[in-house]
């Protein structure tokens, strides 16, 4: 039962975070829109590349904690970075601001929660690891089709 519940937390982790990352165009979006309408196109994007590169930058410092200490220390480093920086964001209102909260701080918090979460059910599954890693996997491809739908009604209630 354990297993199978490791299974369930992993997949939380695959979509608050992965999950988060493919979804990135609505912000986008917004951004292009409303705060950094004076923008083009091409410099907007910087915000979601740098965050998908801190993405996968940070998993061989998670994997390192992780290792050494296991699974809760880089979960609450991720946790508290993943939050913060999306608070920020939402106070941002210049491009630095949202490249430094949302591209950066939010993006390593996610590496933080994403590594750990693509590790664990490898250690709790001998037999029907496949089944295991893909259901827990899965998760982040489901997130995108239920950020999309709600994250335009968020926006239109911003300041």
């Amino acid at each position: 039962m354990q297993a199978w519940l490791c299974v369930a937390g992993s997949a939380a982790g695959y979509f608050s975070t992965f999950g988060w990352i493919n979804a990135v165009g609505v912000f986008q979006e917004y951004y292009q829109r409303v705060p950094l309408r004076n923008y083009s196109p091409s410099t907007v994007v910087w915000i979601a590349t740098t965050e998908n590169f801190f993405l996968l930058v940070a998993g061989p410092f998670a994997g390192n904690l992780l290792d050494s200490y296991g699974p809760t220390l880089p979960l609450c480093i991720g946790t508290g970075l993943h939050v913060f920086g999306l608070m920020m964001a939402s106070l941002s209102t210049e491009f630095y601001q949202i490249l430094l909260s949302q591209g950066i701080c939010s993006a390593i918090g996610t590496g933080f929660i994403f590594n750990p979460a693509a590790v664990v059910v490898n250690l709790w599954f001998s037999r029907r690891r496949g089944l295991a890693v893909a259901l827990s996997s899965a998760a982040a491809s489901s997130s995108p089709s239920s950020s999309t739908s709600s994250c335009p009604r968020w926006a239109s209630h911003g300041p």
